[in-house]
């Protein structure tokens, strides 16, 4: 704008340049990405406050705080520090430090004016969340000092948070001797209690692990650390079946019983029985008994004997032949006392009592139906005359 003067003669004067610069436009507050939980605290809020017109005043700069978004405390300049950007005054970097309680319910709002007082300029309610609290861990079973017998041992883990919830990407485990290492989880974030099984491998001994997790807002916790005892795993193999008796090609007696002794069979006794379990079995009688050691009679034949020996998880067996012959019938003779091919004692004594009997009887007869000489005499040839 240009001024000049002229007198009451028409005449003009020198003139002046006047510069005016209009400014109507109130300056702009922009909150800059922080995270979505804070879990420090004091904690820091930063904002751009920008003016392209006169300039951002930042004696203006106040905030302000509520717990429920409804009701407001009064503004303040506690805790606001602006730093300008560049000279003109156009762009400031703000900080805001604050305490504010654990949970979501918490709201912070900010105004500023420019340097010809436009404004104030009002951000919206901004939400702060705030999680200072750990989240918890615990390893359920196995209990610590557990034995365990095999390579890997299952670990059963509650895990809990209250606020900004659990982290899928931040569960790890600590395994002695190897460190921490991170593990695959399939629980969604935010998760406020979910369980998990972590198989892990054992090596003989003492094998001490822990687990640890972190909330959304970056909160972490540690179990305490359980010891598992790998107990030392022998290893089982076959047992080894040996028939002692009866002798492979042995012949036998139809009617007399057999020795049948498995009883140098070995084992290492590792297998799920702790001991052997005998089987004898013939090809002719099939099952024959149970046991180490039996006593048992088997039908004419030629028999395959098996002994099968089990240790519960492998089993082996043993074969043998053997003939079992039928008793030839003895001969008949008619006198001989006992001995090979005659009769017995009590055969013997018999016929000498029935002999005696017999004797008895033809003694008895005689005496009883014998007649006298002159009954002899009289003979009847003839019918007797009158």
């Amino acid at each position: 704008m240009t001024v000049w003067g002229v007198d009451l003669l028409g005449v003009e004067g020198t003139s002046s340049g006047v510069t005016a610069v209009v400014d109507r436009t109130p300056p702009s507050i922009a909150r800059l990405p922080g995270p979505s939980w804070y879990s420090s605290r004091p904690l820091t809020l930063q904002f751009e406050v920008r003016d392209e017109g006169a300039g951002v005043d930042p004696s203006s700069l106040q905030w302000s705080m509520s717990l429920n978004g409804v009701d407001w405390g009064e503004y303040s300049r506690e805790g606001l520090v602006a730093e300008e950007v560049d000279g003109g005054g156009k762009r400031y970097l703000v900080n805001l430090t604050l305490s504010l309680p654990d949970g979501e319910n918490n709201y912070v709002r900010l105004r500023v004016k420019d340097r010809v007082g436009n404004g104030y300029t009002h951000t919206g309610p901004l939400q702060v969340k705030v999680d200072t609290i750990p989240p918890r861990v615990e390893i359920t079973s196995p209990p610590s000092g557990e034995v365990v017998r095999g390579s890997s041992v299952t670990l059963t883990v509650e895990l809990r948070d209250t606020l900004s919830g659990l982290d899928p990407a931040k569960v790890e485990v600590y395994v002695e001797g190897e460190g921490w290492k991170g593990i695959g989880t399939d629980f969604s974030p935010g998760e406020r209690e979910t369980e998990l099984r972590i198989v892990l491998t054992l090596k003989d001994g003492n094998n001490t692990f822990r687990v640890a997790v972190s909330d959304m807002a970056g909160n972490r916790a540690e179990s305490q650390p359980l010891v598992v005892v790998r107990a030392w795993e022998p290893v089982n193999h076959p047992p080894v079946a040996v028939i002692d008796s009866p002798a492979n090609g042995s012949r036998h007696q139809q009617g007399y019983t057999i020795l049948f002794d498995g009883r140098s069979s070995y084992d290492d006794g590792v297998g799920p029985y702790g001991s052997l379990h005998f089987l004898w079995m013939s090809n002719i009688s099939g099952v024959i008994g149970e046991g180490p050691v039996i006593e048992r009679s088997l039908p004419a034949g030629v028999h395959l004997i098996t002994l099968y020996v089990d240790d519960g998880e492998y089993n082996s067996s043993a074969h043998v032949v053997i003939e079992v012959v039928a008793p030839k019938a003895p001969p008949y003779t008619p006198s001989g006392g006992g001995g090979e091919g005659g009769f017995s004692d009590l055969e013997v004594g018999l016929l000498v009592l029935l002999g005696v009997v017999i004797l008895i009887l033809a003694v008895w007869f005689y005496v009883k139906y014998q007649t006298t000489p002159a009954e002899q005499a009289v003979i009847p040839i003839g019918p007797e005359e009158e």
